[in-house]
């Protein structure tokens, strides 16, 4: 899949007729079809552009969620697909879109990085995926019982501020 970083000036339609694409086309693979979302795009930003020799099994758009199905935006994600695994981060609403497989008869493996960074739990695994355009929305147990998705604050204990313990008086 080609990759085209958008310029001053440009806009989806320009880039649509750049690259002989219907625009769209080109709307769908990134994700750009909301109505709060339509064809605003940004200097900077990196678009997917369909590959033309190749011929794609399935277009997928993942929605992360937590278990109240609340969006969860900037999550990393590791996604092996196609034989290979690419790591991806979420938009604010949760989304990754414009995933291109090949061949759908492999199916796609979603996981989910751990707080500490180290580690990727396994939240989705679909060993084969249908053919054509899908939305998959996905919310796991894994998030909450192997860790959180975000770092909460914590406020300070009496101990921390004043360096003593609860229940202990000056001497």
């Amino acid at each position: 899949m080609e990759q085209y970083t958008v310029q001053k000036g440009d806009s989806l339609w320009k880039i649509s007729r750049k690259f002989g694409i219907d625009v769209n086309e080109l709307a769908n693979i990134n994700g750009l079809l909301t109505k709060a979302e339509q064809h605003i795009i940004q200097p900077g930003q990196v678009l997917s552009l369909p590959s033309k020799d190749k011929v794609y099994d399935t277009q997928l758009t993942l929605r992360i969620c937590d278990l109240v199905w609340r969006p969860l935006g900037d999550a990393k994600l590791r996604l092996t697909f196609d034989g290979k695994t690419c790591d991806y981060v979420t938009d604010s609403t949760g989304v990754v879109a414009g995933l291109l497989i090949e061949d759908s008869t492999k199916g796609i493996k979603v996981e989910l990085q751990h707080l500490n960074k180290k580690e990727y739990i396994l939240i989705a695994d679909h060993k084969k995926l249908p053919l054509g355009t899908l939305s998959l929305r996905i919310s796991s147990r894994e998030m909450i019982i192997k860790g959180s998705t975000r770092v909460k604050q914590r406020y300070p204990t009496i101990e921390q501020t004043t360096g003593k313990r609860k229940g202990e008086t000056e001497k």
